[in-house]
């Protein structure tokens, strides 16, 4: 799946804790998951959310949230990490940037609707949520790294 509106915030107001509600896609789409129950087409295993992962140099570390509500995709994920020798993947926590729980991000929705699903985010990606964060910024040998990992993943999960 593909959503995100993070940058669709215009009313701060709307969920009554002074932030607008900006995860609209995830959010949706796990209500629906959630209400289809037992007459649900199709049963989700896991899923990861890749968040700031595609920049030279990026350090991808363990996101508190992923660890406390999907410990086994981060173990399967990491391991497979270090198994490929993918060297942007660090086993040491992240900088807890929501403050103090871990990233609000689109994994929460999906598990809470019983998908578990890890955040892979480089927490100090220097341009995270700045007119800055351009095309540019994109290193192919970053996101084939990435691929590696997340293509052994998949193909062992059959």
């Amino acid at each position: 799946m593909l959503f995100d509106g993070e940058e669709y915030v215009f009313d701060t107001h709307r969920t009554g804790n002074g932030l607008d509600r900006y995860f609209l896609g995830s959010e949706h789409f796990a209500e629906e998951y959630a209400k289809a129950g037992a007459k649900r087409a199709y049963r989700y295993e896991a899923g990861l959310l890749f968040d700031l992962c595609h920049a030279k140099g990026a350090k991808l570390k363990l996101e508190a949230n992923s660890l406390r509500m999907a410990p086994q995709v981060v173990a399967q994920v990491w391991k497979i990490a270090e198994e490929v020798g993918a060297k942007s993947f660090s086993a040491e926590r992240g900088f807890e940037r929501d403050g103090g729980d871990g990233v609000l991000d689109d994994h929460l929705a999906l598990n809470r609707a019983g998908i578990p699903t890890a955040d892979v985010i480089d927490f100090d990606y220097r341009y995270w949520h700045t007119l800055a964060d351009t095309p540019d910024k994109i290193a192919p040998e970053q996101l084939a790294e990435v691929a590696k990992v997340v293509t052994t993943w998949v193909q062992r999960m059959k």
